[in-house]
């Protein structure tokens, strides 16, 4: 199932992926303080950042209301 292409241009999903890999990362860093750098390599950025995009968009598509352009839906 591919869900990014869904939500790849949509600003709130960019940034709720910003600050989530953040947050994930200040965990990280607390939990081990004893790390000086915070050094990762570029494809292990890559991959860590296409893991996100696409836990992100499963769990959207998964929780968020199902919106239809039906207008029989509406009527209801």
């Amino acid at each position: 199932m591919n869900t990014t292409k869904t939500f790849k241009t949509n600003p709130k999903y960019s940034a709720a992926l910003h600050d989530a890999q953040h947050a994930f990362w200040a965990v990280i860093a607390e939990y081990y303080p004893e790390c000086e750098f915070g050094d990762f390599p570029p494809d292990a950025h890559h991959a860590f950042n296409r893991a996100c995009k696409d836990a992100a968009a499963v769990w959207l598509e998964y929780n968020l209301p199902i919106i239809t352009n039906n207008s029989e839906d509406k009527q209801q």
